[in-house]
């Protein structure tokens, strides 16, 4: 199955998108353009930030860790990062 390229900025924005529909998803987790790693353009290029106003922020780290690596296992069927 052909996987339709996207851009950095789109393949974030579906991210999030998609990840504001995960089960974990809590206000506050976000996928963000990893500014040290931009010029690389491939998945090492975004990073993820988590609600840290929580009790346990800790525990909000490795959900928010969850979610993102779940979402992104579904979009990797469907999308790829355009070089």
């Amino acid at each position: 199955m052909l996987r339709t390229p996207l851009s950095l900025d789109d393949y974030i924005d579906q991210l999030n998108q998609r990840l504001r529909e995960h089960p974990k998803y809590r206000e506050g987790m976000l996928v963000t353009r990893d500014m040290l790693a931009v010029p690389t353009g491939g998945p090492g290029s975004y990073t993820f930030t988590w609600p840290k106003d929580e009790s346990d922020a800790t525990q909000a780290w490795f959900d928010a860790r969850d979610a993102v690596f779940d979402t992104e296992l579904e979009m990797r069927e469907r999308y790829s990062l355009a070089a």
